[in-house]
């Protein structure tokens, strides 16, 4: 068969580097980021969430072909502000902010198996049977 392995898209190979980053010589203050093993879902993602710093004048990326599974991104920022702590400053909120929602799922949760638990324990002594 003619199709890739599956798990291609996604385990990273030995001594392959997650996130590799190098200066843009052709813009003042920016740098492109490859990442490997990634698609639009998180680029998307890290791109909205750059974009929300007002020190980025640009950020945007692409991903070069269907059968390859790496992003990469060009982020510029603002004289004096340099792009990789802006970068870092995003991905450490997006992890913040998942985590708060992971935190409200877990909870949620919880409270929906205590309901159910609850709604079980009233329901046991009664004969449902008409």
């Amino acid at each position: 068969m003619n199709q890739p392995d599956r798990s291609e898209a996604i385990l990273l190979p030995m001594g392959t580097r997650k996130l590799t980053v190098t200066e843009d010589t052709r813009l003042p203050n920016a740098i492109e980021v490859r990442i490997e093993r990634e698609d639009h879902t998180i680029a998307g993602l890290i791109k909205s969430q750059l974009l929300k710093d007002e020190r980025i004048l640009f950020a945007g990326y692409k991903h070069p072909h269907p059968l390859e599974h790496h992003i990469i991104f060009k982020i510029q920022s603002i004289p004096g502000v340099q792009p990789v702590e802006v970068l870092k400053t995003a991905l450490n909120s997006l992890i913040l902010e998942f985590s708060t929602i992971k935190a409200q799922f877990m909870e949620e949760m919880r409270r929906a198996q205590e309901a159910a638990k609850s709604a079980q324990t009233m329901n046991a002594g009664h004969d449902n049977d008409y």
